[in-house]
């Protein structure tokens, strides 16, 4: 058991005397104020002196007192062992049941990146139907509540490219002011385009993961996997090579930082 018992009183009494030098140096100071304002006038010498000294001997000791405090409240807690009689030490003393050691539940930023090998039977389709990562209208339903829309380059990132690049490679001349202008313009568009794929794209991979512990950890129902498949294809796709998002995201973003680089150092040839 713990004793704290004569720690508080203690405490309580270092409190006391504290708070009493803090009111001693309280008063003196309203007097010694007084006095210089005008209110009270001290014409005696030895009481200006004998006031000044409880100013300094209030501080002083109302500055001890709350070092001791400290000091009394970092103390270490004291921690006895409770008395064992004779008569207690003659029982046997009986072993509590050992427990089975239990394997601690995965946390999210513990857990692995999905793996292609981590899809679940998906029959093999027919030689005419699609390929086994192909979605129903039940596995876009599941989706789009619970993982929310899809992160897409929009289909006018290539229609609506900076043509400046193009033109500048057109003459022989470079023209460094063009040359800037255009890579302004690369950059913009690659804000417009590339930035909120990459803010999308990060929540999306967030939950597929979460999706993806959660029919696992639950055990993985007929019903449900198609739902764990779906998870599995998505990440395959944005994050593993040969997927076909991330081949899009990499080839629009090599051709930007590439057409960037020459219209900094080349003249955008």
């Amino acid at each position: 058991m713990f004793v704290y018992g004569s720690g508080g009183r203690i405490m309580t009494f270092i409190d006391a005397i504290m708070w009493v030098f803090v009111a001693i140096f309280a008063i003196a100071a309203l007097i010694s104020l007084s006095d210089m304002i005008g209110v009270v006038t001290i014409r005696d010498a030895d009481q200006r002196k004998w006031l000044f000294r409880s100013l300094i001997g209030a501080v002083v000791l109302a500055v001890g007192s709350f070092g001791a405090r400290q000091l009394t409240n970092a103390a270490p807690t004291v921690q006895t062992s409770p008395k064992v009689t004779a008569t207690e030490t003659s029982k046997p003393v009986s072993k509590p049941n050992a427990r089975p050691a239990t394997t601690p539940t995965p946390t999210p930023s513990s857990s692995p990146m999905l793996q292609p090998s981590d899809r679940l039977a998906i029959p093999a389709p027919p030689a005419s139907a699609a390929p086994s990562c192909a979605k129903s209208d039940a596995d876009l339903n599941w989706a789009t509540q619970q993982l929310g829309p899809r992160p897409t380059i929009a289909d006018t990132f290539d229609r609506e490219y900076p043509a400046c690049v193009a033109s500048l490679r057109a003459v022989a001349a470079v023209d460094e002011d063009a040359a800037a202008n255009c890579r302004a313009a690369l950059e913009v568009h690659k804000s417009q385009y590339l930035s909120p794929f990459f803010v999308a794209k990060a929540s999306y991979d967030d939950k597929l993961r979460r999706e993806e512990r959660a029919i696992r950890t639950g055990g993985i129902s007929e019903t449900e996997l198609p739902f764990y498949n779906y998870v599995v294809c998505e990440n395959e796709s944005f994050n593993f090579d040969g997927g076909k998002d991330l081949e899009r995201l990499n080839a629009a973003e090599a051709r930007l930082n590439e057409d960037i680089k020459s219209c900094r150092s080349r003249g955008c040839k």
